[in-house]
C-alpha cells in the first residue's frame, strides 16, 4: 500500500510541475504579445516622427534658399551700385579735371561702404545658416527625447528549479498525509 501512496505522490508531483511549467510559459506568451504591440506601436509613433521631421527639414531647407537668394540680390545690388558710385566719381572727375588725392579719397570711401554691406550681407547668411543648424540639431534633440521605449520584459514567474522544489514538496505532503493517515487507522486488527 505504501507503493500505491508513493506512486499518487509521484503523480502529484508531475501533475504539479507540468501545471507549473504551462502557467509558466503561458505567462511567457502574453508577456511577449504585450511587447510585439508595444514595439509595433513604437515603430508607427517613429515612422510619424521621421516623416514630420522630414516635412520640417524640406520647409527649413527651402527658407533657407529663399535667404540665400535674397542676400545674394542684395550683395549684387551694393556691388552695383558702389560701380554706379565710383563710375560717378570718375565721371565728375573727368568733366571736372580733377586728380589727385581727393579722387583716391572718393573712391576709396566708395570701396569701404560697399564691403562694409557686402560684409554684412555675408554675416547675415552665416547668422541664417547657425540658425538653420540649430534648429536642426534641436529636432534631433527633441526626437532623442521623445523616443519611447518598449517597457522591459521581467519575469516575475517561478524557475523551474522552484516549481521542481514547489511540486515535490507538495507530493511529500501528501505522501505524508496518505502515509499517517494510512497509520491512524483504526481496525480490530491485522
Amino acid at each position: 500500500m505504501t507503493w500505491f501512496m508513493a506512486g499518487g505522490a509521484a503523480l502529484s508531483v508531475g501533475g504539479s510541475l507540468l501545471s507549473g511549467n504551462a502557467a509558466a510559459n503561458s505567462a511567457t506568451r502574453n508577456a511577449n504579445a504585450v511587447s510585439k504591440a508595444e514595439g509595433v506601436a513604437i515603430a508607427k509613433e517613429r515612422l510619424n516622427t521621421t516623416i514630420r521631421n522630414s516635412y520640417s527639414t524640406a520647409f527649413s531647407q527651402m527658407q533657407l534658399g529663399l535667404k540665400k537668394k535674397q542676400l545674394a540680390q542684395q550683395g549684387a545690388g551694393v556691388s552695383a551700385a558702389a560701380l554706379a558710385a565710383r563710375a560717378d566719381v570718375t565721371l565728375g572727375n573727368a568733366a571736372t579735371g580733377s586728380i589727385g588725392a581727393s579722387t583716391t579719397a572718393a573712391i576709396s570711401d566708395i570701396n569701404q561702404k560697399a564691403q562694409e554691406a557686402l560684409d554684412l550681407t555675408n554675416s547675415e547668411y552665416e547668422n541664417s545658416l547657425d540658425q538653420h543648424n540649430l534648429d536642426l540639431q534641436m529636432m534631433v534633440l527633441n526626437t532623442e527625447q521623445s523616443a519611447t521605449a518598449p517597457r522591459p520584459i521581467t519575469d516575475v514567474g517561478p524557475s523551474t528549479g522552484q516549481m521542481l522544489l514547489g511540486a515535490a514538496l507538495g507530493g511529500a505532503a501528501q505522501f505524508a498525509s496518505g502515509y499517517a493517515t494510512r497509520k491512524m487507522t483504526l481496525g480490530l486488527g491485522k
